[in-house]
């Protein structure tokens, strides 16, 4: 026990100066590791705003757009695009020529059933 005691006091010094040291570097990881969590937290800050910077110019344009859609000329710009009419409006429905006959649509008829995998597995092995 006094070897340790003797080795203590006479390098008490050295001790102490080495408890600084590892002290110091300690410190250091630890202001290391802080802003490199600052840094991380600031981009990630910067890119939520650049995000809410757009999502604040989609709402100011919705909103424009639900004013205008609530507006008259909005409904009726609607009206007219859906083939509505107005009041005081004259519908014209345009009637084909009295003895014409419509042109009528064609079908289409399937040529052929397409073959299944094995029928197409035999032409291609045995050229049948």
């Amino acid at each position: 026990m006094s070897k340790i005691l003797d080795f203590y006091q006479s390098n008490k010094r050295h001790i102490i100066i080495l408890g600084i040291v590892i002290l110091a570097f300690l410190l250091v990881l630890d202001y290391n590791s802080r802003i490199s969590s600052l840094v991380l937290v600031t981009s990630q800050r910067n890119q939520i705003q650049t995000e809410v910077g757009g999502l604040q110019l989609t709402k100011q344009y919705l909103g424009t757009q639900i004013t205008y859609a609530a507006s008259d000329a909005g409904v009726s710009e609607w009206a007219r695009e859906n083939n509505l009419s107005q009041q005081g409006d004259t519908r014209i429905i345009v009637l084909p020529p009295q003895g014409s006959m419509p042109t009528p649509t064609p079908t289409v008829v399937p040529s052929q059933e397409p073959p299944s995998s094995w029928q197409i597995w035999v032409q291609l092995l045995f050229g049948k």
